[in-house]
Parts: structure tokens; C-alpha cells; sequence
């Protein structure tokens, strides 16, 4: 949403709705990460490979940039960086990280949100 510089969260084609103040999800940061997802045999659960870490987007501010991610063991922290490896700041505000598999990184449509390239697509804090 431009007017608000938010990303708002739908899920199953609805707004996804917080039901303490009725209001739709929205954060100030998104990240889209991408990995090897297996379905188990009951077709309901899903495992995500999050060892070897992948490529993926980071959103703020109506902008993207194409990231790296790495997060190892479970106890190891996440790690994000740009395309050449230097480590990205996450802008302050609430932040959404979604997983996906790597077959659906060819689906994805960017709506509303320009891919940051000033300054060799160096992070700029919101304002």
C-alpha cells in the first residue's frame, strides 16, 4: 500500500485478519525466501530445507532488493546479504518473513513495489 508504505498479508485469496483489533495484518517488511520444500506422505505437512540457505527478496519502503540468505542449524541465526555477499539492515518496524519453494520462484508477480537499483541497489532507510 503506497499510501502507508505497509505490506498488507492475505491468505486464501482474504485479508488476513488479527483478531484482537480486527484489523488486516500489515508490516513494514517483507521477506521472501526461497528453498526445497517437501510435502510428507499425509499431503498436509510441509519440511522446509532452511540449511542451505538460498536467494530470495527483501521489500521495505515500496522498493526490493534480490537477497541471499543462509541460516544453518536451528540455533544458528538467520543471515540476509545482498548479491554480493555484504550483510543487509533490516529497516525498523515490523517484519513478515514468508517461505516458499524454489519451483514457485518462477510464479512470482511484484505488484506496487519498484526493484531498488539506485546506488547499485544499496538499502536506503525509510524515512
Amino acid at each position: 500500500d503506497a499510501a502507508t508504505n505497509k505490506y498488507y498479508k492475505s491468505q486464501f485469496g482474504v485479508p488476513h485478519i488479527d483478531e484482537h483489533n480486527n484489523c488486516q495484518l500489515s508490516f513494514d517488511n517483507f521477506l521472501l525466501l526461497n528453498t526445497a520444500v517437501v510435502l510428507y506422505p499425509d499431503g498436509l505437512c510441509t519440511a522446509f530445507d532452511m540449511t542451505q540457505g538460498g536467494e530470495g527478496y527483501y521489500f521495505y519502503g515500496g522498493k526490493y532488493i534480490p537477497v541471499l540468505w543462509q541460516k544453518g542449524e536451528p540455533e544458528n541465526p538467520l543471515i540476509i546479504t545482498d548479491l554480493d555477499g555484504e550483510p543487509i539492515k533490516i529497516n525498523v518496524g515490523k517484519s513478515y518473513i514468508a517461505v516458499i519453494d524454489d519451483a514457485m520462484v518462477e510464479t512470482i508477480t511484484v505488484v506496487g513495489a519498484v526493484q531498488n537499483v539506485e546506488n547499485g541497489g544499496e538499502i536506503q532507510p525509510a524515512a
